[in-house]
C-alpha cells in the first residue's frame, strides 16, 4: 500500500479557519480545492503542485464576511453557507442572503458577475448548486423553507437595498401541524439534489433529525419524510442506487435510510470498541475539525472475483458415491 503524502499549508490561526470546502476541475483534469475561510477569503488551491505544499492559484474576497471578521462581530456574524466552483464560475453564499456568481477569469465577458440579495433574508444555513445546471440552486435555513432559484431568469445585478425574489422558480411549504395542532419548526441544515440529470427532486436534512424529499413537479410539501435518531442532521449524500440516503448527525452517527419505505437500513458504528483482525489504513485527524473533504478521484474500483469463483466451482471434483448392498429376503 502506498504511503499517503502529507500536504500542509499555513499556520494555526483563527482568521484562517475553514468554514467550507469543495472541489472541482477548474484548471486541469485534476481536482482543485476551493476553501472559504473565516476572514472572508476564498482560495483555489492545487495540491498537485510544488510537492508537499498547496499552490494558491487564485484568491477572492467576500466583503460581507471579511467586514464582520474585522469588526469581530460575535453576536450575528456573517458566514459562508454555500460554495461551488467549476472552470467557468465561482458561487458563494453568505448567511445574510448575499449570493454571488463571479467568473473564475475576471476578463471573461461571457460570464458577468451577478450579485443577488434574497429578499433581505437572514439565517440561511445551506445553498446547493445543481452539479450540471449551474444556474439553478436551492437554499434553506432557520425558518427559511426550501426554495429553488434560477439565476438566468434575472441576470441583472440586485443591490443590497433592493432585496427581491426575482428568479425564484419554486417555493416549498411547511408540513401540516402536529397532533397537538402546533406549527412544526423549520431548520434546514443540508441540501442535496437526488439526481445529477434532474432538477426537480431535492433532499433536505433538518435540525430536528428529519430527512425530507421534495418533488417540484408534484407539490410544495415534501413527498417523503423520515425521522431517524435523536440528533440534528449535519450532512447527507445520495447513495449509489438513488434509493438510499446516507447522513450524519452531531455526535458522529451515520445512518442509511431507504427512500422507498422510510426504514432505517443500517447504522455505521464508527471506530470498533472490540478487537479486529487487520488494520488496513489509519489516518490521524486533529481535533476541532470543521470540514473534511474526500477526493472522489482516488476511489479504487472493487475487484470482481465472481467469475474466478465460478471457475473454481466448475473444476472442483465431484464426491464419489458410496456403494451400498441391498439385502434380499431369505438370505
Amino acid at each position: 500500500m502506498e504511503e499517503t503524502p502529507d500536504l500542509t499549508m499555513g499556520k494555526v490561526c483563527c482568521e484562517q479557519g475553514i468554514q467550507l470546502m469543495c472541489q472541482g476541475k477548474i484548471y486541469n483534469d485534476h481536482n482543485q480545492i476551493v476553501v472559504a475561510r473565516n476572514s472572508g477569503l476564498v482560495q483555489i488551491l492545487d495540491p498537485y503542485k510544488d510537492g508537499k505544499m498547496f499552490k494558491i492559484c487564485k484568491e477572492f474576497t467576500v466583503k460581507e464576511v471579511a467586514s464582520d471578521a474585522h469588526k469581530k462581530n460575535k453576536k450575528f456574524p456573517s458566514k459562508f453557507v454555500g460554495l461551488f466552483a467549476n472552470k467557468n464560475v465561482l458561487v458563494t453564499c453568505v448567511s445574510n442572503g448575499i449570493i454571488r456568481y463571479q467568473p473564475i477569469n475576471p476578463d471573461d465577458s461571457n460570464n458577468p458577475t451577478i450579485d443577488k440579495t434574497i429578499g433581505h433574508e437572514s439565517n440561511l444555513c445551506c445553498l446547493r448548486v445543481h452539479p450540471k445546471e449551474n444556474n439553478i440552486f436551492a437554499l434553506g435555513g432557520r425558518e427559511r423553507d426550501l426554495t429553488l432559484w434560477d439565476v438566468n431568469s434575472n441576470p441583472t445585478p440586485i443591490t443590497k437595498n433592493k432585496g427581491s425574489k426575482n428568479g425564484i422558480i419554486w417555493n416549498g411549504k411547511n408540513i401540516k401541524s402536529d397532533f397537538a395542532d402546533l406549527r412544526v419548526p423549520i431548520w434546514i441544515t443540508d441540501i442535496q439534489f437526488l439526481d445529477e440529470q434532474n432538477t426537480t427532486k431535492i433532499l433536505t436534512g433538518t435540525k430536528y433529525h428529519q430527512i425530507r424529499l421534495y418533488d417540484v413537479k408534484t407539490q410544495r410539501r415534501p413527498v417523503f419524510e423520515a425521522s431517524v435518531g435523536h440528533k440534528a442532521v449535519v450532512s447527507l449524500i445520495v447513495g449509489r442506487n438513488k434509493n438510499e440516503v446516507i447522513f450524519s448527525d452531531t455526535v458522529g452517527n451515520i445512518f442509511t435510510v431507504d427512500l422507498r419505505n422510510a426504514k432505517n437500513v443500517g447504522q455505521y458504528k464508527g471506530y470498533p470498541k472490540g478487537e479486529f483482525r487487520d488494520q488496513r489504513h489509519q489516518v490521524y485527524l486533529n481535533h476541532k475539525l470543521t470540514r473534511v473533504l474526500v477526493d472522489d478521484e482516488d476511489e479504487k474500483p472493487i475487484e470482481t472475483i465472481v467469475e474466478e469463483t465460478a471457475n473454481l466451482d466448475d473444476n472442483r471434483p465431484t464426491a464419489k458415491r458410496r456403494k451400498t448392498t441391498r439385502k434380499t429376503a431369505g438370505k
